[in-house]
């Protein structure tokens, strides 16, 4: 990278960049994390003498999941996962996860992920009847958040600055294993498939970049079929179009009422209506075909007030480190590992929100 594009992304000037780089001064802690997260490593890889090996994250868009060159947004979100485990490993913060999240290791078939997903439903232990009372995406997912990062697993949210990836599962090293949810391009019901989609990607141990929408493979396609059976259950559906007196085969204003009833995504019930065989495979044709090969807008964009409240930025700020992060950062810095200036270039949360967010 030139110097000068070095300087116009990191928004230091090429005076500022030649000062650094000939040590006639050191970096302060803003200049350090904008040189590191414009070259995309972690800090300390400024000062190593041999260049950090990065892991190569496979891109599973792909028919064949490989590495594969990515936007500057997805790039930087890999990077922070990467600094962030190596950090924690380094402190030897405790990364453990629960028992319950073993691999699996069986044939990826419809009827394994059928299996795999009730019983994950069972382990995540949310009755079907309690999330049609929620009647909420944004609950849904919370619920299913907390289970999983109550695994061990962390949850992060952050912005790919694209919509051409949902989603990725990562696990650097001996660090944790990582979901992270692009918060840019889908509604919350839609970051809910996500979240059970990365999550399948936890427990086959296949790390990568994936979009759900986007089925070239065996991995995908089983992982979308398992988000899919472990947000909506075969009985749950069948009972929910019963109880409401649903006929999603000619009116197909009952999709959104479903989804809205069940908290899911419009692609997520439409998928489930073929496979309990209320709908055929021209049926799902049909109906996507009014879409024109677009997402619905119903899955790209909240309801006004969907969220359930007024936004508040230290709420935000929990939700996008989310629990196991926060509790994994907390510790460190009250153990004495890490002080206020450590957490803003680990993570990026300044100081002055530090005591509210992190509870130290």
């Amino acid at each position: 990278m030139s110097l000068s594009s070095l300087s116009e992304r990191s928004g230091l000037s090429k005076s500022e960049i030649s000062a650094i780089l000939n040590r006639d001064r050191a970096p302060d802690n803003d200049e350090l994390l904008a040189l590191a997260q414009t070259l995309h490593v972690p800090p300390h890889a400024l000062f190593a003498e041999i260049a950090p090996q990065l892991s190569l994250v496979p891109d599973f868009r792909k028919a064949n999941p490989a590495p594969s060159l990515m936007p500057d947004g997805v790039i930087g979100a890999i990077s922070y996962v990467e600094r962030l485990s190596q950090s924690l490993v380094a402190l030897d913060v405790d990364l453990s996860t629960n028992q319950r999240l073993t691999k699996y290791t069986g044939d990826l078939t419809r009827k394994n992920a059928a299996k795999l997903a009730k019983e994950w439903r069972s382990e995540w232990g949310l009755e079907f009847s309690d999330q049609l009372e929620m009647k909420s995406a944004h609950k849904v997912y919370a619920h299913l958040r907390d289970f999983i990062e109550g695994l061990g697993v962390f949850v992060i949210h952050r912005r790919f600055d694209t919509d051409l990836y949902s989603g990725a599962y990562l696990k650097v090293g001996d660090g944790p294993h990582t979901i992270l949810i692009n918060t840019g391009g889908s509604s919350k019901a839609r970051k809910l498939f996500t979240l059970a989609h990365e999550f399948c990607h936890v427990l086959l141990g296949k790390t990568g970049v994936s979009n759900a929408s986007v089925l070239k493979n065996k991995i995908e396609t089983f992982c979308n079929h398992f988000a899919a059976y472990l947000l909506v259950p075969t009985i749950g559906l069948k009972q929910t179009i019963l109880k409401f007196r649903y006929t999603p085969k000619t009116n197909w204003n009952h999709i959104r009422l479903l989804a809205g009833n069940i908290g899911v995504s419009l692609q997520c019930i439409a998928l489930r209506l073929v496979d309990i065989g209320v709908w055929s495979g021209s049926d799902y044709g049909a109906w996507m075909g009014q879409y024109a090969g677009v997402t619905p807008k119903e899955d790209t964009e909240d309801p006004p007030g969907g969220s359930g409240g007024k936004d508040n930025s230290i709420q935000t700020k929990r939700t996008q480190y989310g629990m196991s992060l926060i509790r994994a950062v907390s510790t460190a810095k009250r153990e004495g590992l890490l002080d206020k200036f450590d957490v803003y270039r680990l993570i990026g949360l300044k100081p002055k929100y530090q005591a509210e967010v992190l509870g130290v």
